[in-house]
């Protein structure tokens, strides 16, 4: 079962005095100069008849007391839609005042329509290609019931999140390796220089103590050998008194007659001093007091080698530290990339579950429809393309109403403009097609002239125009 538009009627509105447009469930083709009516017989009029004159939202927005003319205080729009299957019909009216919309509908044949069934039933979005084209990226995924707001919010985090990731690993810079290089306990080394101190000193003490003992003992026997020396220097000074009295006194003696020789042998006895025997005792030669510091020296160059190891050390613990880092923000990163994956690969799933009637549509991050990673706009796609692509998308969403309204028809030449009919014809699409100016060259056209339906003999008078 499928609708098409069968008639179209306006009274006292847009321009129309009265109007009645009879429509067939193929191709059906309006002619008219700029102003003439097609938009407002057709789409503009179709909206204005369900969503209403003058009301916010996807409604027809004008002012109502300007699209009533001036036959009356009020006007009219109805449009009839026919089954193509079992003929039956159902009419929408709307009788617009200048306070209101009095929008009704009923079924003329057959069973009574739902109260929702408008609002699922017609899409004036979808209705045209070049309407479709005027929405956002966004509101066209509204409009075929794309919700990824969802998923977008949580890709743009993800990819908030990435961003940071990778300034922060930029800003990190290029890592240099750095060769290894292992620290040195530099306080191990000052234990052992303590204790090698320790060492050197016992040793110091000991030899000191040695050379103090050997110096004592050197000075002691000085000593006594020198007291010796000086007591037996004493003796002989007292004997040398000694004879010199004694031979002073033989001299008195002598002078006074004196012969005898007993003092003058007595006194050759004394001429004969006694000799020191003693040895003066010889210096000891002492022991070096301070040990070898080699040991200790060698310490001491470790510790200041330890200085410069650990610099380098503290160099290759830093590249760890940051090639650490790095490979945990990479990885970060990666998993980020993942997610992020994994989420995109969801939005596309969520689409495709919705069963559109091609492949390849899908949102950006934005939430903005694409196909074949395109926005859907004149500037992606061809007129041609544009039609076929907006006209299956409207069947997904509405297969009971297939009428498609083309504008701006001239662009394509007359092959692909007779290709793209018979392709939605051929679809089950009623087309009808808007084409500026009053010279026909198709069958079942309406020609209008200043908001009225020219008759035959109207275009006969005028064949410049045909």
């Amino acid at each position: 079962m499928g609708f098409f538009i069968s008639k179209a009627s306006i009274r006292n509105v847009f321009g129309f005095e009265a109007i009645e447009a009879k429509f067939n469930d193929g191709a059906n083709y309006i002619y008219g100069k700029n102003g003439s009516g097609k938009s407002s017989l057709t789409i503009s009029g179709l909206w204005a008849c369900i969503k209403g004159i003058a009301e916010q939202g996807d409604k027809f927005i004008s002012q109502r007391f300007r699209c009533i003319g001036k036959g009356g205080a009020s006007g009219d729009i109805k449009y009839e839609f026919t089954d193509s299957e079992t003929g039956s019909k159902f009419e929408i009216k709307n009788h617009v005042t200048k306070a209101s919309n009095q929008i009704t509908f009923k079924a003329i044949e057959g069973s009574p329509l739902a109260d929702d069934f408008l609002d699922d039933f017609f899409n004036v979005s979808l209705l045209s290609a070049r309407n479709f084209c005027r929405l956002s990226g966004v509101d066209q995924a509204v409009a075929l019931g794309i919700d990824t707001s969802s998923f977008d919010v949580n890709i743009k985090k993800l990819k908030e999140d990435r961003k940071i990731e990778n300034r922060l690993l930029k800003e990190s810079g290029t890592i240099e390796p750095v060769e290894k290089v292992e620290p040195v306990d530099i306080d191990a080394l000052r234990e052992k220089k303590k204790k090698i101190a320790e060492k050197l000193n016992q040793i110091y003490k000991k030899n000191r103590d040695h050379n103090n003992e050997l110096r004592n003992e050197y000075e002691l026997a000085k000593t006594e050998y020198n007291t010796k020396l000086h007591d037996h220097n004493e003796a002989i000074t007292n004997m040398r008194l000694a004879y010199n009295e004694c031979f002073d006194s033989l001299s008195k003696l002598k002078t006074h007659g004196y012969k005898g020789g007993e003092v003058q042998k007595f006194l050759e006895t004394l001429k004969s001093f006694p000799e020191f025997k003693e040895s003066e005792p010889v210096e000891p030669t002492y022991i070096i007091e301070m040990p070898d510091d080699s040991e200790h020296t060698t310490i001491d160059k470790e510790i200041e080698s330890a200085y410069a190891t650990n610099e380098e050390a503290k160099k290759y613990a830093d590249y760890l530290i940051r090639t650490v880092a790095a490979k945990t923000r990479q990885k970060k990163i990666d998993d980020l990339n993942k997610q992020i994956e994994d989420e995109e690969t969801a939005r596309t799933e969520y689409i495709t579950s919705m069963k559109f009637p091609f492949a390849g549509l899908n949102t950006d991050e934005n939430g903005c429809l694409l196909f074949k990673d395109r926005p859907i706009t004149e500037q992606n796609f061809s007129k041609g393309e544009l039609e076929i692509i907006v006209a299956k998308l409207a069947a997904s969403q509405n297969p009971l109403f297939k009428t498609r309204f083309i504008d701006e028809f001239g662009i394509l030449d007359e092959d692909n403009q007779k290709k793209l009919v018979d392709d939605l014809i051929k679809d089950g699409f009623q087309v009808i097609v808007s084409i500026p100016g009053e010279r026909v060259e198709h069958d079942n056209a309406i020609v209008l002239r200043d908001c009225k339906i020219a008759d035959e003999s109207e275009t006969e008078e005028r064949p410049e125009l045909l």
